[in-house]
């Protein structure tokens, strides 16, 4: 029996290296919640705070804070800008 659990431990290990950028990828929109922790492609660090929705598009738009630091976005360029710190 721990040989069938000693190769089903390797391929899981072997996918989960496989997969190790795709951690770092924004989730989709509905499971982002405020505090998730957040990076620039300059490497700062930013949290996202508020969760709202636009009355004009309907789209719902994410509060970023940093150091000194206020924007709010939509969730496309959250997820062409930003990855998860």
């Amino acid at each position: 029996m721990s040989d069938v659990y000693t190769k089903i431990i390797k391929i899981l290990l072997s996918e989960a290296k496989d997969q190790k950028e795709e951690l770092n990828d924004i989730p989709d929109e509905d499971v982002i919640a405020d505090g998730l922790l957040l990076k620039d492609k300059n490497g700062f660090k930013l949290e996202i705070t508020q969760i709202g929705k636009s009355k004009k598009t309907g789209k719902k738009l994410f509060k970023l804070k940093g150091d000194n630091y206020s924007k709010i976005i939509d969730y496309n360029t959250l997820k062409q800008n930003y990855k998860r710190a």
